[in-house]
């Protein structure tokens, strides 16, 4: 898709949703988070237009993430609380505080009904570090020769 469409689609997606209203805070959230998962893809998108894929993977990885959390929220207006904990729980520990875990995120994918995504997910995760993998996938011509070297 050209940029040209992109933008047309950002000013539709723009203009539909100043007449999104949310009458609580579940669907504050779910409107949020969509709105996160849209804009990351499109990001990656368009990295992928310029041949700068290298980071797509990370910011696929947040997208899943956030679908995730949004179909949690969506399911159970509770999971919002489990949301605002993990933040104050950083926030207690950046302040000395006792660290308490926070829900792991396959428990995350279980209560969104997505395992079948995991697998996916952790592929992500191993490209979003900089391991073997990803660094010769990334950074190397023909699996030989360095990108820039």
């Amino acid at each position: 898709m050209s940029d040209d469409k992109w933008d047309k689609l950002r000013e539709i997606q723009i203009k539909a949703y100043q007449h999104v209203i949310h009458e609580d805070i579940q669907q504050k959230y779910v409107l949020l988070l969509a709105t996160r998962v849209v804009e990351l893809s499109q990001d990656a998108y368009f990295l992928c237009c310029v041949n700068r894929v290298s980071s797509v993977p990370v910011l696929m990885r947040s997208a899943l993430e956030s679908y995730v959390d949004l179909q949690c929220v969506k399911n159970d207006e509770g999971y919002i609380q489990e949301m605002n904990q993990s933040v104050q729980c950083y926030m207690d520990k950046l302040q000395g505080g006792k660290y308490v875990k926070n829900p792991s995120v396959w428990g995350r994918f279980k209560k969104a009904g997505e395992e079948r995504r995991y697998p996916f997910y952790s592929s992500l995760c191993r490209s979003t570090h900089g391991n073997l993998e990803s660094l010769i996938r990334d950074h190397t011509i023909n699996h030989t020769g360095f990108v820039g070297g």
